[in-house]
């Protein structure tokens, strides 16, 4: 399976951003949101401009 960090991200804060609602009455502060915002944002710019990429790897131990 081929993952698509960008397209990740970029779902992840549409679906930050269509709850904002519901995190501020959570309690959540208006602060705390807008820096998953920020994160969100920036994340989604660098994997876009391959300044980051992701990696999967699985570590195992003989028994």
């Amino acid at each position: 399976m081929i993952l698509v960090p960008c397209k990740n991200v970029h779902n992840s804060l549409d679906a930050w951003m269509k709850n904002e609602n519901n995190i501020l009455d959570l309690g959540y502060s208006e602060t705390f949101h807008r820096r998953w915002q920020y994160y969100f944002c920036l994340c989604s710019a660098l994997f876009a401009n391959d300044h980051i990429d992701t990696i999967q790897f699985t570590l195992t131990k003989d028994v």
